[in-house]
């Protein structure tokens, strides 16, 4: 059995912080999806025991985002990253991160994906959360496209695929009326679905939120 999770370094505000995050992390999972490395990236990289690798996107700062991976259980068939939505307001190229893999152990096959969503995209209306017209808002739509987009292309290969990431939008009061929201988007035209559906995390109505927040952004979705 595999373990996946998602974590946005950036929120321990410090470099020694995320390296012990990534520590404690690493120890706990097989993959692990980072978003905001930025300048502390080569400081996870190297902090990484031998048993783990880190493959990150060309970008630098602001808004880096990797895959680790442990390679003592991981091999890696093919790997890349492409551009997502861009935010004009902050000058930010956001991006993809994926990686083909396959299980030593079992043989399996399956891709992940991990990405960071643009941010300051959303408003919360009578309880449900919704991504706004505004050219943040239009970015994070951007961005949810280009993943459908990869998506819809990798199942056509039958393949188990994984999505990480901090998606900057409260899925579990999200609406289902806009057509990139990830109700509309991913569950209900994909079958992809979150972590916190497959465990039925959805009958817990007040749960913690992510960083001091009510909302909780950061999600594994998985299909197959």
């Amino acid at each position: 059995k595999l373990s996946i999770g998602s974590w946005n370094v950036y929120k321990l505000g410090k470099q020694s912080s995320a390296l012990s995050g990534i520590a404690t992390l690493v120890k706990e999972v097989d993959i692990l999806g980072i978003q905001e490395a930025g300048n502390y990236a080569t400081a996870i990289n190297n902090s990484l025991a031998n048993n783990f690798a880190m493959y990150p996107t060309s970008k630098s700062e602001p808004r880096k985002i990797a895959i680790l991976y442990n390679k003592t259980k991981l091999s890696v068939l093919s790997k890349g990253y492409f551009n997502g939505g861009y935010q004009p307001e902050f000058d930010l190229q956001r991006q993809f991160v994926w990686i083909k893999f396959k299980e030593k152990g079992s043989g399996k096959v399956f891709y992940i994906i991990n990405t960071h969503f643009p941010h300051a995209s959303g408003e919360e209306k009578n309880g449900m959360e919704y991504y706004n017209n505004d050219s943040n808002g239009k970015a994070w739509a951007a961005h949810m496209k280009k993943l459908v987009a990869k998506v819809s292309t990798l199942q056509k290969e039958g393949l188990p695929i994984f999505i990480t990431g901090d998606i900057n939008f409260d899925y579990r009061s999200g609406n289902c009326t806009q057509p990139y929201s990830p109700c509309v988007a991913l569950a209900k035209k994909l079958a992809v679905k979150s972590g916190w559906e497959y465990t039925r995390l959805k009958d817990i109505g007040n749960s913690a939120g992510t960083a001091s927040s009510s909302r909780v952004i950061d999600y594994v979705f998985s299909w197959q």
